[in-house]
């Protein structure tokens, strides 16, 4: 009898310890980019049981997620709230998620008129609606000088592409013809980076269904990150006639392969540039 008791004493800790060992990660689902996305936009991302180095995070370790190298992963129980979350080193993934969740308030809508376009004919327009002038839309738009004043330079191929989400449904843009969801990206792309972030997971989506090439979604993710303070990832964003740094130099190329684009030095030939000068 004293042997049991003594058993019993001996197990009880690992019983308390299972009760409190942050809900069992084996119970728990990370989370996704969307998932994440959705959390901020509804302000529930957030964490209290944070882990670095499979230990409770310290105030040395917390302050990690405030430089750019270092990111959190969470954890969410079946009924879809955080339990855990952890500490690690950030990808340049991590870095466009980052940039994603701040620019959840965007509106592409917001303060522009709209167009009025033929989704039937989209795929035979689109192409001179992406040629556009300022002048072009002053003639076609009723345009008080209130509003002229108020928009900027970007504003008016927002206007273009606006009006094709809103009167078509960017969802539904693969069905109306091939040219289309390319030549709305690349009106996306040369826009203000709070639209590229906008719809960046729609593009993201697009590669991944075979409908956009890989190399238009690298272009975007370099164009987000170098205009956010970020190193870009694959060396596509030449500013100012300067290669700005590049992340992990030593595997861009591994990186661009991937996605089927030529050596990066041979991509900087044209313009006289080397990245191993960086």
């Amino acid at each position: 009898m004293k042997k049991v008791r003594i058993f019993l004493i001996l197990l009880l800790p690992l019983f308390f310890q299972c009760g409190t060992d942050y809900d069992k990660e084996s119970n728990l689902s990370k989370l996704s980019r969307n998932d994440i996305i959705t959390y901020q936009k509804e302000g529930l991302l957030n964490c209290v049981n944070i882990r670095y180095n499979n230990k409770k995070a310290s105030p040395e370790d917390l302050d990690l997620v405030n430089t750019n190298d270092f990111c959190l992963d969470y954890f969410a129980n079946e009924e879809g709230k955080i339990k855990l979350c952890k500490i690690r080193q950030a990808t340049y993934q991590d870095h466009i998620t980052e940039i994603l969740k701040r620019n959840i308030n965007y509106d592409p809508f917001d303060g522009i008129p709209l167009m009025d376009i033929n989704c039937e004919k989209l795929n035979e327009n689109i192409t001179e609606l992406r040629r556009l002038t300022p002048d072009d839309y002053k003639q076609m738009l009723s345009f008080d000088t209130l509003q002229i004043q108020k928009l900027g330079f970007f504003d008016y191929t927002r206007i273009v592409f606006a009006s094709i989400d809103k009167a078509c449904g960017i969802e539904n843009l693969p069905s109306i013809g091939k040219i289309t969801p390319y030549t709305f990206w690349s009106m996306v792309h040369h826009n203000e980076n709070e639209a590229i972030a906008y719809y960046y997971p729609y593009f993201d989506n697009l590669v991944n269904v075979g409908v956009l090439h890989p190399e238009s979604l690298a272009l975007s993710t370099d164009r987000l990150l170098e205009g956010n303070g970020y190193k870009q990832a694959f060396g596509s964003q030449i500013v100012n006639g300067q290669l700005p740094i590049i992340r992990d130099l030593d595997s861009v190329d591994a990186r661009r392969a991937r996605i089927g684009l030529e050596p990066l030095n041979d991509y900087l030939d044209v313009y006289g540039l080397k990245y191993a000068e960086n």
